[in-house]
């Protein structure tokens, strides 16, 4: 790609990222994020340098292989800036999107996303701030709302499936245990001494 000012075009790194549960619930895929970026930097004239995807990865922690794989070639220098869809792509935490950022402009790399509302200025910093709480506190209601809709389902005698594999086939979550006081209890007694209480068969 040729900038039509001399110059040659600003180097962009495009990031990625879903965890599987996104995937599954709403198909907010790779490739539809890909392809969005791709099309912004087209019409804004940046080189992609690469495209970085974090393929079932959670925004709670920076331990990603594709982010960290964002942070070396940022390091390198001559990137302009890192894009992504949404500014919860990058974390999910405004702590740890805080931190990236200040990373980053070390090296003179900004940090974008397609939905950012602010600027650069301290007022559009706290716009963007302040939205992201807003998006950490709707997260935390719409968990809270699973995990006592779960809950009540096991009140009712429904056993919840969870998404985290068992090591043991006599493992069990709160979930699906919780009942009357004295009800775990017994159970694990029961688990313990041989009976068959929740125990799934092996296959």
């Amino acid at each position: 790609m040729h900038s039509t000012n001399g110059h040659s075009p600003k180097q962009a790194i495009l990031y990625a990222r879903v965890c599987t549960d996104e995937q599954a619930r709403s198909g907010y895929s790779l490739a539809q994020q890909q392809e969005a970026l791709r099309e912004y930097t087209a019409r804004e004239g940046y080189e992609v340098l690469e495209e970085v995807r974090d393929p079932g990865q959670s925004g709670a922690s920076l331990e990603r292989p594709g982010m960290d794989r964002v942070r070396d070639l940022v390091a390198a220098g001559g990137v302009a800036v890192v894009l992504a869809q949404d500014r919860d792509r990058f974390a999910r935490e405004p702590a740890y999107h805080h931190l990236l950022r200040r990373e980053f402009e070390e090296h003179g790399t900004k940090i974008r996303a397609l939905n950012d509302r602010g600027d650069e200025s301290p007022e559009g910093e706290l716009t963007d701030g302040i939205l992201d709480q807003l998006a950490k506190y709707e997260r935390a209601k719409i968990a809270e709302r699973t995990r006592r809709g779960k809950l009540r389902k096991a009140r009712e005698g429904k056993i919840v499936a969870t998404s985290t594999p068992a090591t043991d086939s006599s493992t069990t979550t709160p979930e699906t245990v919780r009942g009357q006081p004295g009800e775990n209890a017994r159970g694990a007694a029961h688990l313990r001494d041989g009976g068959g209480g929740l125990r799934a068969p092996r296959r």
